[in-house]
């Protein structure tokens, strides 16, 4: 399939349901493919008789339009279908994340009061049967648990029973609005308990097209994905991808070689990563051996992108790279595209895309003049309705005017570029001074054998903060702590070096790949404890 008329490209009609998006694509390009994992594959017309059995089977159990419905599943074709079954008749999707567990699981469903619970017998190790019987008994509300690879009873529905044939009714045509829930996304909890982001048909539809207006729509044509179905990258781009009549590669976890296996097996144009994802590619020994010259772009966000990385993948997979800027609670904000200037492309994450509004203001939401550093504030058409079941927390970072505060810092040059420096609760102050854990990380990374850093700050016992940074080296590099600090010295200021260097094989991750720095914070703090 190719992708290069401009007839080839469904416009995209905000005013209707996710659901109806997709069905108009199916119903143009019924044979192309739309889905791929593993060994399985879908076509439009495959995937969307997927999902009408799986929203009729949901219906049939008496799931009632506006009710939640929790999803922990790894990434395959049920989780795929998921995300828009439940949507057809006017029911909300709470995307979870597989590697929560039975505290973390029973805050999200409690509050969202999710009436059903499509889940998995046993996942990467973990018992879920055992999990949900120890919580269900706390959440009143969940009427429902269906699991994949269970054979039913003590309350459990076989996922199979969902593709049976239903007596459910279709809602009737327009009962459904664009306007209506169409998902509840947690926040990471990286900062701080999740709260539940609430996305309409229309916001997500609205975002997908400022999207479209300034991404080549050519680069769906075979979108290799890594992210987790429950994270808003990876819900966006494969509704993106959906819309224009592209293909999806999905997969279930993400490992460096079976990536290249992918782009060079399926002639992927796109492949999005977060950096630390992107990076491990680049770390792979072999890489020469494959084939990788479908790939056009690579696709990042959600951390700092430094610009060693984006020149490495130009050099060594002769792609460029797009760098995107977004949070769970506006989907994408800005990019960057090939035509930008070079300095924006390496140290920026673009200009504002279509019907974004940008601000950077101080401690008190007010202005701040063009280059002034201070917290990014945002407003679109596509930000989220607000917290659900939280006035409070929602008026806190959206205002009445509609714009939402970020939380996180950065700065706007006079050609409306925007630069990221670090997320406000994880700055750092030393000895007075600001600093930006991500701006020192970007730097570590410049050295030849870093593979992947981390900076927090560790409380110091004369006052005020310490730098720690936790270093991965590559594979086959032996290096030590006085390297890297050697490396820093006279290259940075002296208040962004570390004071100490760990040396470690792996790092707490969230499951879309962004290094958890509250986990290290916390594990500094019970080293100190004794002392």
């Amino acid at each position: 399939m190719t992708l290069e008329a401009q007839g080839d490209f469904p416009k995209i009609d905000v005013e209707q349901t996710l659901y109806q998006a997709v069905r108009s694509v199916a119903e143009q390009f019924p044979e192309r493919e739309a889905l791929v994992i593993g060994d399985e594959r879908l076509t439009y017309r495959q995937l969307m008789e997927r999902l009408d059995a799986l929203a009729a089977g949901l219906q049939g159990l008496g799931v009632q339009r506006g009710e939640r419905v929790g999803v922990i599943l790894p990434t395959c074709l049920e989780s795929a279908a998921l995300l828009l079954a439940p949507g057809k008749f006017g029911a909300v999707t709470v995307p979870m994340n597989p590697m929560l567990r039975g505290h973390e699981v029973r805050h999200i469903l409690a509050d969202s009061g999710a009436v059903a619970l499509v889940t998995v017998a046993e996942m990467y190790g973990h018992d879920y049967l055992k999990m949900i019987a120890a919580i269900r008994p706390t959440l009143p509300a969940l009427r429902y648990v269906i699991v994949k690879g269970a054979a039913g009873g003590d309350g459990i529905i076989p996922l199979d029973d969902l593709y049976k044939p239903s007596a459910a009714p279709a809602l009737p045509a327009g009962e459904v609005q664009a306007g209506d829930p169409a998902y509840l996304i947690y926040t990471s909890g990286t900062t701080g308990q999740p709260k539940g982001a609430v996305h309409t048909h229309e916001t997500m539809l609205r975002s997908t097209d400022s999207i479209l207006q300034v991404v080549d729509r050519s680069l769906l044509q075979c979108f290799l994905s890594p992210f987790p179905l429950f994270h808003v990258a990876g819900l966006m781009i494969g509704l993106a991808t959906y819309v224009v009549g592209g293909k999806m590669v999905l997969m279930e976890r993400f490992h460096p070689q079976q990536a290249l296996n992918l782009i060079e097996k399926e002639r992927v144009t796109l492949f999005g990563g977060v950096p630390t994802i992107l990076q491990t590619i680049l770390g792979v020994p072999d890489l020469a051996k494959y084939d990788v010259s479908s790939l056009r772009t690579a696709g990042s966000g959600a951390a700092m992108v430094p610009p060693a990385l984006i020149r490495g993948l130009k050099a060594r997979l002769g792609c460029d790279t797009l760098i995107a800027y977004g949070i769970t609670e506006t989907s994408w904000l800005s990019i960057t595209t090939p035509a930008d200037p070079e300095y924006a492309r390496l140290e920026t994450v673009g200009r504002p895309i279509p019907n974004v509004e940008i601000r950077i203001v101080d401690d008190d939401r007010r202005d701040l003049p063009l280059g002034q550093v201070g917290e990014i504030a945002c407003r679109a058409p596509f930000i989220m309705k607000g917290y659900h079941n939280r006035p409070q927390q929602t008026a806190e970072v959206l205002d009445q005017d509609g714009w939402y505060y970020t939380g996180d810092i950065g700065s706007v040059d006079e050609l409306g570029f925007i630069r990221i420096l670090d997320r406000k609760k994880d700055m750092i102050i030393r000895g007075g001074i600001n600093v930006y854990p991500a701006e020192v990380e970007s730097f570590l990374l410049t050295h030849p054998g870093v593979l992947i850093a981390a900076v927090v700050g560790v409380s110091s016992a004369v006052g005020g903060e310490r730098l720690r940074a936790y270093i991965i080296p590559k594979p086959g590099v032996t290096l030590t702590e006085a390297q890297v600090l050697d490396h820093c010295r006279g290259r940075i200021a002296a208040y962004k070096i570390p004071d100490e260097v760990r040396l470690v094989a792996e790092l707490p991750m969230t499951a879309t790949g962004k290094v958890q720095r509250f986990a290290l914070r916390e594990q500094a703090f019970k080293e100190m404890a004794p002392a």
